[in-house]
């Protein structure tokens, strides 16, 4: 009996060209910072529109940790004015990763942890309610938090998502991000899997 290989959905990108395109939020809807509690208001809307992860308050802790300043600083929500009612998130965050991720990608494993590293901002779990898609909220807030990226400090910035989220690539790929190439990604997954354990 043959067997493929599981196909492998996992997309890296990033953007060299931090110049984005200002996007604003249409009129009706308002972006507001993470306030203390809204760790629930990010489980309500991730799990009302996420397919392929299971979303959990231990996801979140993982994820994001539970420190309201850094939270306050790096989270935002999309508010439908009308009925004071958050339909979309996204969170300017950040990993240390190396400063030249193809010259890490070409180290052997053993001396990685010892290359120059530097904080990457990371364009995390941006996620628009089933019934707001399609109104341009999705840009709008990509667009708010690269900003935030910038202003934070961040001169490089990446994102994962999965190649089945064609919508979310469409809009990723509008701001400038690219692919990147599967030893840049190794590199990524290396450091990223050491942060959720430190």
């Amino acid at each position: 009996m043959i067997t493929s290989e599981p196909i492998n959905t996992e997309l890296f990108m990033q953007c060299d060209n931090l110049n984005f395109p200002i996007i604003n939020v249409p009129e009706g809807f308002k972006i507001l910072n993470y306030k203390s509690g809204d760790m629930e208001t990010w489980i309500t809307i991730q799990s009302q529109t996420e397919k392929l992860i299971n979303i959990t308050n231990e996801l979140y802790f993982q994820t994001y940790g539970n420190d309201d300043k850094t939270l306050s600083e790096r989270q935002f929500f999309i508010i439908d004015t009308k009925l004071n009612k958050a339909v979309g998130t996204a969170s300017a965050w950040f990993l240390d990763l190396p400063v030249d991720l193809k010259k890490a990608s070409e180290t052997s494993n053993s001396s990685i942890d010892n290359c120059e590293k530097e904080s990457w901002g990371r364009l995390h779990w941006v996620c628009i309610l089933p019934e707001y898609q399609g109104k341009g909220l999705g840009k709008a807030i990509v667009s708010f938090t690269l900003q935030k990226l910038i202003e934070l400090g961040h001169k490089k910035i990446f994102l994962d998502t999965d190649t089945r989220r064609e919508n979310a690539v469409h809009i990723y790929k509008s701001f400038g991000f690219k692919e990147q190439d599967k030893d840049v990604i190794k590199v990524i997954k290396t450091f990223h899997t050491l942060a959720l354990h430190n």
